[in-house]
């Protein structure tokens, strides 16, 4: 799983003055027992989150283990955030009140999903930061030693419903467009990103696509509206993401036109499960 993070950033790091440095303890298990998609979330989240506020210099990511508990550090040299703002960047909906922000759309969802499964697999995340020096982030998870799995010769199965599928993806994340990307290719899926509502609608009327990823929350023009926009043209299948877990949240969306809806962080085997689920509906 670790040796897979690196390659999520090299999109969003090409062209910056930005040094991505991995550093794995050689001590660190090859194998623990644990939930991999939502320590990837974790990881993700506060990578993309250092990648898309440092400008210049670098990020350093370390992995270790000691006494059995997982120890990750990020660290960057970015914008860094106010002492006053430090207590409350892990709360939903929470962006750090700098110049610089604005410019990125982002909804504040990031650390507070991360935050959350941190503690729901036995432990929350610390952070310390200078402003206009960078930030570090400490996530330290218990876990359980393992064994190597069975090894087996056959090939990765691509599902045949997946294969050839044109898939539209609006989401504006620039590292989970390329980690839904990259899921999506290695099933042979074909796909293109939106990166907001008004995007999605554009590219929507100029290509034929078999079904709509749709992330709710986007800047210019959010999922709902433009769910509603394409349902008055089309029926193809949406699958809407959203960090929301509420009954009302999620029924806002069907009320909008999605034929079903996804809670983040998002199950990769229920994603493919309801995406096959939903072109086959539609053939």
């Amino acid at each position: 799983m670790l040796d897979d993070i690196p390659g999520l950033f090299e999109p969003s790091l090409s062209g910056k003055p930005v040094r991505l440095s991995i550093e794995i303890d050689p001590a660190l298990p090859n194998f623990i027992l644990g939930d991999s998609v939502r320590l990837r979330q974790i990881l993700v989240n506060i990578l993309g989150n250092a990648v898309k506020f440092t400008h210049q210099g670098e990020i350093r990511f370390s992995a270790s283990a000691i006494d059995n508990r997982l120890r990750f550090e990020i660290s960057d040299t970015g914008i860094g955030i106010p002492p006053s703002e430090l207590s409350s960047i892990f709360e939903a909906f929470t962006q750090v009140h700098h110049s610089d922000t604005k410019l990125y759309g982002s909804t504040g969802l990031g650390l507070s999903i991360a935050n959350q499964l941190a503690q729901l697999m036995g432990n929350s995340i610390s952070a310390s930061s200078q402003l206009a020096k960078g930030s570090t982030f400490i996530v330290e998870i218990p876990f359980s030693p393992a064994s190597a799995p069975p090894t087996t010769t056959k090939a990765p199965q691509i599902s045949a419903k997946l294969t050839g599928r044109r898939i539209l993806l609006a989401k504006d994340n620039p590292t989970n467009q390329r980690l839904f990307t990259v899921l999506l290719q290695k099933q042979g899926c074909l796909v293109q990103v939106a990166e907001n509502g008004t995007q999605a609608i554009e590219m929507f009327t100029t290509a034929q696509f078999d079904i709509v990823l749709m992330d709710v929350q986007m800047p210019i023009m959010d999922g709902l509206e433009a769910t509603r926009i394409l349902r008055s043209q089309s029926q193809v299948p949406i699958l809407g993401l959203t960090a929301h877990a509420s009954e009302s949240d999620q029924q806002a969306c069907i009320t909008a036109g999605m034929n079903a809806v996804l809670t983040k962080p998002v199950d990769t085997q229920r994603l493919f499960s309801h995406i096959q689920q939903l072109v086959t509906n539609k053939s």
